[in-house]
């Protein structure tokens, strides 16, 4: 699983670099419309729908990567991701959690808008980070 992370976080963190260098506008209102919707479902009161959370995250992930036109990248990436990890992980997530992540996705969304490839890699790799760091805790 760690390694999992690991990998993850090296070939997002290359898919937001390359979001950032290729990006459209189209990209950019896809990627901010999971966030808003993110936004949304966090400011519901206290019972947040885990379930919509893991949805609009994956929707946010499959656009960046969408971003990267990389056809290649895009499908290695497909083939590395755990939906079971990545569920257990977010289920694991507090509230404060689920708004960190969303907080990194607007970070991501704002490096991409202005086409700032290194900060889009490293901001992506934090946040798989964290999710990993979030993880191991639990799990421990």
């Amino acid at each position: 699983i760690d390694d999992l992370f690991h990998m993850r976080a090296r070939l997002e963190g290359m898919a937001a670099a390359l979001a950032a260098e290729r990006r459209n506008q189209g990209h950019i209102d896809a990627l901010e419309a999971c966030v808003d919707e993110i936004d949304r479902m966090l400011e519901q009161g206290d019972d947040t729908d885990v379930g919509k959370f893991l949805n609009e995250n994956k929707r946010f992930h499959l656009a960046l990567i969408d971003a990267a036109c990389s056809p290649r990248l895009q499908s290695t990436i497909a083939n590395l991701i755990a939906p079971a990890v990545v569920a257990r992980t977010a289920e694991m997530f507090s509230k404060a959690d689920l708004q960190r992540s969303n907080t990194h996705h607007r970070e991501l969304v704002e490096a991409i808008r202005v086409g700032d490839c290194d900060l889009a890699e490293a901001i992506m790799r934090a946040h798989i980070h964290t999710a990993a760091r979030s993880y191991r805790q639990e799990v421990d």
